[in-house]
């Protein structure tokens, strides 16, 4: 903790003013002669320039102690109420979120969609040459291959639309 001359608290790299303190520890003043100190080495300089370095108080110290102790609570409490405001949020959102909207956000992107599906149209229209010059059943075969087998990305895609669809069957 850092009281500068100007009535200025640094406290774990942040800035309050002196009043801001007082409200948290009311009692909290600088030792008296003292303008100014910085607790964290324990020592303090009595008048602006004066070179010598002065040990702190240990009651100075002990206060220091309880008004970084204040302030680490409040920074505390203040999280957690940040985190639940959020959550309470972010709970409403869901609640007000309808059936169409809730399903339609788990699915892959429509871009994702569509750039597999002409993947695959595509590779069936380069087997269809396969499939014309076919003689044998196993060249039918494996000229169908491509037809019945999706691509790698069309599988993926599918197997998202079905789990979208199990999560969330239609409404009766």
């Amino acid at each position: 903790m850092r009281h500068t001359v100007d009535d200025v608290i640094w406290i774990q790299g942040k800035r309050y003013d002196l009043e801001d303190v007082k409200a948290v520890v009311p009692e909290y003043k600088l030792p008296d002669g003292f303008s100014h100190a910085e607790e964290h080495c324990g020592f303090a300089e009595r008048y602006p320039g004066e070179l010598k370095q002065i040990a702190l108080p240990e009651d100075y110290k002990l206060l220091t102690a309880k008004v970084e102790s204040k302030v680490a609570e409040i920074q505390a409490y203040a999280n957690d109420k940040t985190a639940k405001e959020a959550a309470d949020e972010a709970r409403a959102i869901e609640a007000s979120l309808t059936y169409k909207q809730r399903r339609a956000r788990e699915y892959p992107e429509i871009g994702d969609q569509l750039d597999e599906i002409l993947k695959y149209v595509n590779a069936v229209r380069l087997a269809k040459g396969d499939f014309e010059n076919a003689t044998t059943i196993l060249g039918l075969k494996a000229a169908l291959k491509s037809v019945f087998d999706l691509t790698e990305g069309l599988d993926k895609i599918v197997a998202s639309w079905l789990a979208v669809k199990a999560k969330y069957p239609k409404e009766k």
